[in-house]
This record gives C-alpha cells, structure tokens and sequence, in this order.
C-alpha cells in the first residue's frame, strides 16, 4: 500500500471520502474514469494531509497473486497443483508474473503482498471464505475466483460446468444396463465437487433410479489407497453396485486397480469412471472414463477476465460468473 511518512494510504483516504481506492488511485495518478469535480476534491484533500504517491504505484507491476486457503478443507492436491501450473504457464504467456500463496482464513490481515499493492489483481481458489473477498475488495484490488460461484463470494467467478459430460455419462450407462450407481466422493463443501454429483443425481431421479445410503461414500481422501478402501466397501455389500463414479481419476485409479486384485471384470461386471482427465487414468489397463472439465481453459477464462477488471480500473457491485463446458472422454472401464 502506498505510504508516506505519516502513515496515510490510499484506502484510508478512499474511506474519509466514500469512495473506492482505485478512484483515488487515479485521481491522484492523472488516470481518466474520475470525474473532474471528484478528482479535485480527492487532490485537495491528499494534499491537505500531506500525502504523496510513491513512484512505484503510479505504474502497473504486471504481477498478479493466486492465493489458496492453507486449511484441511483443501482436500486435492493434486488439483491445486494443476491450477497452479496452468496459471503460471499462462501468466507467462500474457506477459505477466504470478505470485502463489497458501494464506490462514483464520488469520485476519490480508498477506503483505496485497497489503502492499505489489500485485494489480488476485486470483483466488480452493473455497476461500467471503470475509477474505471483502478485504481484497477493501484494498481496492480486482479479484477472480476459480470454481466458485458469484452468490457465495460477491466477486467474478469462473467454473467449470460439469452438467455437459456428467448427464452424458450417466446416459450412456443407463442406457447400457446400469441400475446401481455407486458415488465416492471426497469433500462436497466444495462447489465444484458437490455439482458434479447433483447433476448426476438429477439424471438418476429423472430416470427413476435412487442412490442407495450404503452406496455415497463421502469424505474419501484424496489418494488411490483411499479408492481403494472405498471399493473394498462396496464390494462388501450385500449387493454391489454395476457402476462407480469416482470424484476424481486419482482415487477412480486405486478403485480401477482393487476391483482387478479383487477378480472383478472392468467393465462387464462394474462400470468405473472418474472426473478430471487426468494422465493416469490413460495409462490404466483398461483406461479410465473421465469427464474432462478442461481446467486450462477455466484457468485462461479466469486471467482474461481479471485483466479486464485490471484495465477496466473500477469497481462494481455487478459480478460476472463465467462458466466452461465439460466434456466426456470414453474409454474402457464403461461397457456400453
């Protein structure tokens, strides 16, 4: 945050004013987009206060921060890993640097990165809790958020939208036979995850098929030891289920290798399937079904929109949610 030797920042005078800090951010740069008289009056009093810009913030950094909540509610790895590759291979690309930082919702200032304006946007992911948009937003920075949705967090949003793959799967499998569906699932507090499973659920209802109790298994850890744990459950029932839909191809794969050790037939005994696309479940024998929810694009989708909020330099109470088709790679592991 820009500071004098009296302490004074932009957010303070934004807060004496009733304005936002990238108002007075150009305002006080000479930027367009302030009204004449408003611009004056935010001068006048910056001036009356002694407070001078650094030179530092009259410019952009062309850096952006992804920040994750560091919490046990930050399930998948994996995931984030993938985000985070994805953003910074196209960060590069649009000529920018990213910053990454794993931040404690429980602590209540923002990091000093943000604090300080180091960074002229932020991506957020992993389900942060709205009181960290608010003091994002407070600090006049543009936000995006990846996989989340705009009601929750009042900020752009950008998802992917697992309706498109996921009704096409379950289809297909009704169609070729199946009646018992199985759900391993890891935390459905995430948006994300838990849509995945209400469209596949709606498809089940409209076909007049229900998901037993005993067959939502949920709170799965993320890892293949867990798939498999999760399948030697199901296969314990009195009557298995002919299809497991797996919340993701990392725990789908443990399933995938259980159910063989296990002498069942993959698929003519039990369909499998997970979420994601990701390379393993290509390497499985038989290869693994997955709905690709094509997390590249959600990634391009979310920095392209935070650029925009960047140049556009003003904030609105209007939040656009974006959202990015899946779609469903067939392979081996579904009969039909």
């Amino acid at each position: 945050m820009n500071r004098d030797h009296s302490g004074v920042s932009i957010t303070t005078i934004a807060r004496q004013l009733h304005t936002t800090a990238s108002t007075v951010s150009r305002a006080l740069s000479g930027q367009p987009g302030v009204g004449r008289k408003k611009a004056q009056e935010i001068i006048a009093y910056a001036e009356s206060i002694g407070y001078r810009p650094t030179p530092y913030y009259n410019k952009r950094s062309n850096c952006l921060a992804m920040i994750f909540p560091d919490q046990e509610l930050s399930v998948d790895d994996q995931f984030q890993r993938g985000l985070i590759y994805a953003a910074e291979r196209y960060a590069s690309k649009t000529g920018r640097f990213l910053f990454v930082n794993f931040v404690d919702p429980a602590h209540q200032a923002l990091p000093e990165l943000l604090r300080e304006r180091r960074v002229d946007g932020v991506l957020l992911a992993s389900y942060p809790p709205p009181q960290f948009v608010e003091q994002i937003h407070r600090h006049g920075l543009p936000v995006v958020a990846i996989e989340d949705f705009t009601q929750r967090l009042c900020c752009d949003c950008v998802i992917s939208n697992p309706q498109p793959g996921g009704v096409e799967l379950i289809r297909r499998l009704i169609a070729a036979g199946h009646r018992r569906f199985a759900f391993v699932v890891t935390n459905r507090t995430f948006p994300m995850l838990n849509r995945r499973f209400q469209v596949m659920e709606e498809v089940l209802a409209f076909a007049g098929l229900r998901v037993p109790e005993s067959y939502w298994l949920e709170n799965v850890k993320n890892t293949m030891v867990a798939g498999a744990e999760a399948v030697k459950q199901l296969l314990a029932l009195p009557e298995r289920p002919d299809a497991i839909v797996f919340a993701n191809d990392l725990i789908a794969s443990g399933g995938v290798l259980e159910l063989l050790k296990s002498g069942v037939a993959i698929p003519q005994q039990i369909s499998v399937a997970g979420f994601d696309n990701l390379e393993i479940g290509e390497v499985l024998t038989p290869p693994l079904t997955s709905v690709e929810l094509h997390l590249d694009a959600v990634v391009r989708a979310a920095i392209d929109r935070l650029a925009e909020l960047i140049a556009a330099d003003n904030h609105s109470d209007h939040y656009t949610q974006i959202e990015i088709k899946s779609s469903l790679i067939w392979r081996q592991t579904c009969r039909g």
